[in-house]
C-alpha cells in the first residue's frame, strides 16, 4: 500500500475543512429544492391515485390501487429519502468535519479528495459527479464514517433523484388532470 500523499496534517485539515463548507453549502443550496419535490411529487401523486379510484371502477380500480399506489409511494419515497438525507447533513453538521479528516488520514490517494475540495464553484450536478467517484476511492473506509458515506450518497444521487422526482411529478400531474376531467363528464 503506497503511502499517503497529503503534504502534512495540515493539508488534511484544510481538505477537510474545505469539504465540510462544501457539503453544508450544498445542502443548504438544495434543502428548499429537495422539499419541493416532496411536497409536489407527494401533492400531484395523492391527487392522481384519489381522483383514480374514484373514476375508476371493478378491476380496474384494483389494478390502478396497486401499481398507481405502487408508484405514488415509490415516488414520494425516493423525494423523502432526497429530503430526509439532506436535512441529516444538515442536523449532523457538527460531527461531520471530524469525521471527514478521520476518512482524509486514511485515504491513500488525494487527488480526488483535494479534487472535490477545491470544487466550491463548480455546479450541483459536477459536485455530485466528484463526489460519486470520491465515494468509489474511499468506499472500503467509509464503514467507519458512516456520516461521511451518507453525505456523499445523498450529494452523489441528487442528479438522479431529482430527475426521477421530477419524471413522478409530471406523470402523476397529467394524471390527475385526466382523471380530474373524467370526474367532470
Amino acid at each position: 500500500m503506497e503511502p499517503n500523499r497529503f503534504e502534512s496534517f495540515d493539508a488534511i485539515q484544510e481538505d477537510a475543512s474545505s469539504l465540510y463548507r462544501l457539503a453544508l453549502g450544498w445542502a443548504k443550496k438544495v434543502v428548499r429544492i429537495a422539499s419541493g419535490m416532496f411536497w409536489a411529487t407527494a401533492i400531484t401523486g395523492v391527487t392522481a391515485l384519489v381522483f383514480g379510484l374514484i373514476v375508476l371502477n371493478g378491476g380496474w380500480r384494483l389494478v390502478w390501487l396497486v401499481f398507481g399506489g405502487g408508484a405514488v409511494l415509490f415516488g414520494v419515497g425516493t423525494s423523502y429519502r432526497l429530503r430526509s438525507g439532506v436535512n441529516a447533513i444538515i442536523e449532523n453538521a457538527s460531527g461531520l468535519q471530524g469525521s471527514i479528516a478521520g476518512l482524509l488520514g486514511e485515504v491513500t490517494d488525494s487527488a480526488e479528495a483535494h479534487e472535490l475540495a477545491t470544487s466550491e464553484d463548480d455546479g450541483l450536478v459536477r459536485r455530485a459527479r466528484k463526489a460519486r467517484n470520491f465515494r468509489k476511492i474511499v468506499k472500503g473506509s467509509l464503514d467507519r464514517y458512516k456520516d461521511v458515506a451518507n453525505a456523499l450518497s445523498v450529494i452523489g444521487t441528487f442528479p438522479a433523484v431529482v430527475a426521477s422526482s421530477i419524471a413522478f411529478t409530471v406523470l402523476f400531474g397529467v394524471l390527475a388532470v385526466i382523471f380530474g376531467i373524467a370526474l367532470l363528464f
